[in-house]
């Protein structure tokens, strides 16, 4: 069912980065430019299904579509910068994944339509309003996992009752961490 629910929300990313395109581009000859803001590391394989997914739609990679990629490694600092640098690129639409990157391409532009994936809670890090209208300039699928940490916290007293502490890493400048770790608390 994992991978059902990732196949779901990936072609439901596409279509939304297929309207953006239409909209942006009906009438247009030369490649749609997408950029791509990235923390880095372990996101190729979302790209790769971006690519291909897009692909099956019929857009080539090199004639119709031209991916622009700024992927951060792992250094969130810069952000900021590479989202202005590819704002200032003019591409059709700029693709985000998870919050970060997604609040500074927020911050770089309000016209430029941005298409979001990954982002744990949209509505309290201020990207959009509400979930039946944007409105705004972005649009994406949320992943709302970071409410189940106190469930999954309960499965692992139920199943290991034997284990008195657990330790938890996180980021507390991340919107995903700060939720994650208030469920594990009142668990």
């Amino acid at each position: 069912t994992m991978r059902l629910i990732t196949l779901s929300k990936l072609l439901v990313l596409i279509c939304l980065i297929t309207v953006a395109l239409v909209r942006s581009s009906a009438a247009q000859t030369a490649p749609a430019n997408i950029a791509v803001l990235t923390p880095g590391l372990n996101f190729e394989p979302v790209l790769e299904g971006l690519r291909e997914g897009l692909e099956k739609l019929g857009y080539r990679d090199g004639s119709t579509i031209k991916f622009m990629i700024e992927d951060s490694k792992g250094d969130l600092s810069g952000l900021a910068s590479r989202a202005a640098k590819l704002v200032e690129a003019k591409p059709t639409l700029v693709f985000t994944v998870v919050t970060p990157p997604t609040l500074a391409a927020k911050q770089a532009t309000t016209t430029m339509p941005i298409v979001f994936a990954g982002v744990v809670d949209p509505i309290q890090s201020g990207l959009v309003p509400s979930f039946v209208s944007s409105g705004n300039n972005l649009t994406g699928v949320t992943a709302h996992t970071a409410y189940l940490s106190g469930k999954r916290l309960e499965v692992l007293k139920a199943i290991a009752p034997q284990v008195r502490k657990v330790l938890a890493i996180v980021s507390t400048k991340e919107i995903v961490a700060q939720i994650s770790l208030k469920q594990l608390e009142e668990a």
